[in-house]
């Protein structure tokens, strides 16, 4: 279970140092996926998650591996425990294909540089280790990563009780105003349609710049 300390409104730099504890104390390695190995591993992992909860059809990747088009401008985490993935998550850079929460959703006025915008996509934890450190794991190195490559914002697209939750952590993402969506939208949607459905997917955006206060 994540301590309640998390809750609290203490310096984020000592949650990091308690985080990096955590992991150490559940045997949790959290890794960027750089060779092909790895990266294949992040993608079986995401494809098997998606399938046991029946947001995709495994139909449509007969090779197990859950990727598409942004992994070319991607960098992507792995948590390890035993030699096995327990969690992953992608970090979306911005590029001539654009965002994918951004190209799901009819945004309204979203003015911010998209340089300094990173999307947070395919967050993926298997059952047993969804309440333990490892989601706060991932996030803390996508964070570390983030900094590094001056981003201030994250663009997440998510359900509402996910939300929620990290709101508890005094993790505040913000709602996008968006518009009815076009059929570009919709077909954005198509590779993961019941996904979007069942947990009625919205945006949100993360001010990274809330953390070094």
């Amino acid at each position: 279970m994540i301590p309640d300390f998390f809750k609290n409104k203490v310096p984020f730099f000592f949650k990091k140092i308690l985080i990096n504890f955590l992991l150490l104390k559940e045997g949790v390695v959290i890794k960027e996926a750089k060779n092909q190995e790895d990266l294949s591993m992040a993608y079986h992992f995401r494809w098997n998650i998606y399938t046991k909860e029946d947001y995709i059809d495994p139909a449509d990747y007969p090779d197990k591996e859950l990727k598409d088009k942004y992994d070319e401008f991607s960098i992507n985490l792995l948590a390890i425990k035993n030699q096995k993935p327990v969690g992953a998550v992608r970090m979306v850079f911005f590029s001539q294909l654009g965002f994918p929460t951004a190209n799901a959703f009819n945004f309204l006025n979203f003015e911010i540089p998209a340089k300094e915008v990173l999307e947070i996509s395919k967050l993926c934890v298997i059952k047993e280790y969804r309440k333990t450190i490892v989601t706060l794991g991932l996030l803390k190195k996508a964070y570390e990563y983030s900094k590094e490559k001056k981003i201030n914002y994250w663009l997440m697209g998510m359900p509402p009780r996910l939300k929620d939750r990290f709101s508890k952590f005094n993790v505040k993402f913000k709602s996008v105003p968006i518009q009815p969506p076009e059929v570009r939208h919709i077909e954005e949607r198509k590779t993961a349609k019941k996904y979007f459905q069942k947990l009625l997917i919205q945006p949100y955006l993360l001010n990274l710049k809330e953390f070094d206060k």
